[in-house]
């Protein structure tokens, strides 16, 4: 599965569809998001696309019929679809709502795979922990695109309780909707109206998988010979589109990770700002971010939109306190193509 973009049409909401639409794949993780215009997919993406071999190829671009020709001898997907855009109203909000020709295997069903035997040292893994929020107006920008929440990607919101036996959910809740008695709650979640308890919960040693790993856990993937790895977490700040590309295809530069292991992140211009959740994103980071050559804590920032000298305070302010934590400041990447 692949994502054709326009980096001329390309705004938020459709990188956010996306993203939503990706976590609640099994492998939907390590979904690329390709850069294409009406003449066909951008020179730099193409090695690319045609190593991942996508069996379907969705486009969010106006191909022209030559464009469609040459894609389809060149890279063969089973299915080619254009996005119907059913949403077009210029007065109206914009929508967009992805339907894929085949239904993907649910990230869900990795659950009982990962539940069924020992990962390690430990004993098998009990009480499963994955993030939710409230039918209310619970919202967080930051984990919604880093981690995400169960509803949103299968849009509803009764799929986070339908198995308790094998998972339970953290869930995002208004204080409002916390407090009212008289709102739907369900007796196997835990609700909490501060966004920071969910970070907090993902730098403790136990089964915490929000739907991000449960997309990724067991999947297949590519192995770049020019892997990221060794320069550790891809920690991308800015918000530009080609920012989101950096942060999302970014991902695909790292082998599989441990189960639980993070690989890319972004921040928000605003959010690098607050030093409090710098703070608890470099936590998280240093429980799950994935490890250097010797395993030591290792992040590079990267940005399309901010200079080095923004980029050294940012990573000034989100180590740990306490922790010697190596960081790399690699040079600016001025496009979304910048990691592929």
């Amino acid at each position: 599965m692949a994502y054709l973009v326009d980096l001329k049409t390309c705004e938020d909401l459709l990188i956010d569809e996306i993203i939503a639409e990706s976590f609640s794949r099994w492998s939907g993780r390590r979904t690329p998001i390709i850069l294409a215009s009406s003449d066909g997919v951008d020179p730099a993406y193409v090695s690319w696309l045609h190593a991942f071999d996508a069996d379907i190829i969705y486009s969010f671009a106006d191909l022209t019929d030559d464009a469609i020709a040459l894609l389809d001898e060149k890279f063969a997907p089973g299915i080619l679809q254009h996005h119907e855009d059913r949403y077009s109203d210029p007065e109206g909000d914009r929508r967009y709502r992805i339907e894929l020709p085949i239904q993907g295997l649910s990230c869900l069903s990795v659950l009982p795979m990962f539940a069924s035997r020992r990962w390690g040292f430990g004993d098998k893994p009990r009480d499963i922990v994955s993030f939710d929020k409230s039918w209310d107006d619970s919202e967080d920008p930051f984990i919604r695109e880093n981690f995400g929440f169960i509803s949103t990607s299968f849009r509803n919101g009764q799929l986070a309780d339908s198995a308790p036996e094998l998972f339970k959910c953290l869930t995002l809740i208004s204080k409002k909707a916390l407090e009212n008695r008289q709102y739907g709650k369900s007796e196997h979640a835990k609700y909490e109206n501060d966004p920071r308890a969910l970070l907090e919960a993902l730098t403790e040693p136990r089964s915490v998988l929000p739907p991000s790993q449960l997309s990724e856990l067991f999947c297949h993937y590519l192995e770049p010979k020019n892997s990221l790895s060794r320069s550790g977490v891809n920690i991308v700040v800015g918000d530009e589109i080609a920012d989101r590309l950096v942060y999302w295809n970014g991902h695909n530069r790292f082998p599989r990770n441990e189960l639980s292991g993070i690989s890319s992140i972004r921040i928000s211009v605003e959010q690098s700002k607050n030093t409090e959740l710098l703070r608890l994103i470099g936590r998280v980071l240093d429980s799950r971010g994935v490890r250097g050559d010797q395993n030591a804590p290792v992040a590079t920032l990267r940005s399309t939109s901010l200079d080095e000298s923004e980029l050294a305070k940012v990573a000034e302010r989100i180590k740990p306190e306490g922790k010697t934590w190596k960081r790399e400041l690699l040079p600016i990447c001025w496009t979304g193509s910048g990691v592929v």
